[in-house]
């Protein structure tokens, strides 16, 4: 399936990267060329050009994202111009339409950065008769360490997180990245201890927390995460549980790209008789499991909400995700996907926000 998923991307690309061409030798300043083929040269090299200040800029999948868009903006002004001229009489040239693209394809995606860099908080309550006393918990995910956030600016979201005087910082996975530098990671594991909390901070790994390379392409082991980690004071779960105070068990998965994890059922019987279940997962992949073992609240990120239009729901729609994003209900178990606080390789997040996720748990009145 990944293989076709590829293929088709880059049927798209193709076909992309020759309208573009086919567009801009249609400019006025390229068409009053003496020779057609000097024209769709000079359309390629320009096209080429801007190709490689984008990937230069940004990255190479950056790029392709910008030019994509681009392609796609400039048929959707092909469709404006087919009704306008039907309508109205009026007739839109190329060099209008080629303006028109560029000027969308700047604003959606301008809107699509800050959305990947602005992040925001979303609220959730939930009541509980399993419990004696209130919890606020705040969970993040996804930080990928050095894509959209260094360790500094990384730093400056926790103080929204302080603002919110959490109980308990949970964070659900993929903090840092393949490419995450050594200086980031650590910078990024000091800035947590400045989180201020009443019953600490649990950590869960993602599927790029342990890297999918060797152990020395990003310059530092899986190893030297786990000690910065703890070292500022933050409690890793590893198919472990942890009794917190007024009847809730905090229940820590391994990601689910380890093959030997724990079953739900033998995980929920860690969890203390009668207490109220948080299960931290990284993927939501496992949502039958989970609800029919019992548990009570399960938190994950993984999806990045979508990240971008349209293939927001793909993951969805073929099996790899049981969810995409927010609340779900089934049963007796509540599921909270977050879109996470940054991204993996792309700067962009379009039908999607970033943030983190306040829950407040209170006894049921």
């Amino acid at each position: 399936m990944f293989l076709a998923l590829i293929v088709l991307v880059l049927a798209v690309a193709v076909f992309a990267g020759f309208y573009l061409v086919r567009m801009l030798r249609k400019l006025s300043f390229l068409d009053r060329l003496p020779k057609k083929w000097l024209s769709w040269l000079a359309a390629s090299l320009i096209l080429a050009a801007f190709a490689v200040t984008l990937s230069l800029v940004l990255s190479p999948i950056n790029m392709l994202i910008c030019l994509l868009h681009l392609a796609a903006f400039r048929l959707l002004w092909d469709g404006i111009g087919w009704i306008l001229r039907k309508w109205t009489k009026w007739k839109c040239g190329y060099d209008g339409k080629a303006l028109g693209a560029l000027v969308l394809t700047v604003v959606y995606l301008g809107l699509g950065w800050y959305s990947a860099h602005h992040v925001a908080q979303t609220q959730y309550q939930f009541q509980s008769s399993k419990v004696s006393q209130p919890l606020r918990i705040v969970q993040f995910s996804d930080s990928h360490i050095g894509v959209t956030f260094d360790a500094e600016g990384f730093a400056a979201q926790l103080e929204q997180i302080n603002a919110r005087d959490p109980d308990i910082v949970v964070i659900t996975g993929d903090f840092v990245d393949d490419n995450t530098s050594r200086q980031d990671m650590l910078g990024a594991c000091k800035a947590l201890e400045g989180l201020r909390t009443s019953y600490g901070v649990y950590f869960v790994y993602g599927n790029h927390d342990k890297g999918y390379y060797s152990a020395g392409s990003r310059g530092w082991s899986a190893k030297e995460l786990e000690e910065a980690l703890e070292e500022s004071g933050v409690v890793i779960l590893e198919d472990e549980a942890v009794a917190l105070p007024g009847g809730y068990t905090l229940i820590g998965r391994q990601d689910a790209s380890h093959r030997q994890r724990a079953s739900m059922e033998a995980l929920m019987d860690l969890a203390e008789p009668g207490s109220y279940s948080i299960i931290l997962d990284h993927q939501p992949t496992d949502y039958p499991a989970q609800a029919a073992a019992g548990a009570d609240l399960v938190l994950s990120g993984h999806t990045h909400g979508g990240q971008m239009l349209p293939v927001t729901y793909v993951g969805q729609w073929f099996g790899l995700n049981c969810r995409t994003y927010g609340h779900e209900r089934r049963d007796s178990t509540d599921f909270i996907v977050s879109s996470g606080i940054a991204s993996w390789e792309l700067r962009f997040k379009t039908g999607c926000i970033s943030e983190f996720v306040v829950i407040d748990l209170v006894p049921t009145v």
